[in-house]
């Protein structure tokens, strides 16, 4: 399924051409602990990290959308106030006109890869974690590919490498009378 790559405005990467290679699904529990989320972590083309709920055992509504890491990481870390716990809501702007189950989701599968940490005794807040670890477990991005020239026909590659003389073509004009004499 082609998915799209996002602009800054937008940080859903359904906004362009490119795909998702998808490098890992996994499940978790949801934060409430009923139902059981499936989930996918993939690269696009430019080797960000992308998340998405694919599954949810529980029934309810939600989005199945690419969001990329730094997106994540800018609505927890930029966007959301520090001096505030960190809930569902701050990754709310992530899914705007969307199903208001999908930041919850967000959140368990962040939990679930070691992004956040529940605070002890409060069920519903978290505090980030080093993504380090998380990082490092997904492997180097692949380099970008590199673009090859396009090869050239064997025939025009002959014409442009073979020497052009310098002799004026030969022309089969009659001459006048005038010029024969000349001559």
């Amino acid at each position: 399924m082609p998915t799209k790559k996002s602009s800054p405005s937008n940080p859903n990467p359904e906004s362009s051409e490119e795909r998702i290679e998808i490098i890992k699904e996994a499940r978790c529990k949801s934060l409430e602990g009923s139902a059981h989320l499936t989930y996918q972590i993939g690269r696009d083309k430019a080797g960000e990290v992308c998340f998405r709920i694919s599954k949810n055992t529980g029934g309810g509504f939600f989005s199945n959308e690419w969001v990329e890491y730094w997106a994540i990481e800018r609505a927890i870390k930029e966007d959301w106030p520090q001096d505030k716990p960190i809930t569902s809501i701050a990754l709310r702007g992530l899914f705007r006109g969307k199903s208001v189950n999908t930041p919850s989701f967000l959140m368990a599968v962040l939990r679930d890869v070691g992004l956040l940490e529940p605070v002890p005794g409060r069920k519903r807040i978290h505090q980030p974690c080093d993504p380090k670890p998380f990082l490092n477990s997904l492997g180097k991005p692949p380099a970008p590919a590199k673009k090859k020239a396009p090869r050239k026909s064997p025939a025009k590659a002959k014409a442009k490498s073979a020497p052009r003389s310098k002799a004026p073509a030969k022309t089969s004009r009659k001459r006048s009378p005038a010029s024969k004499k000349k001559a």
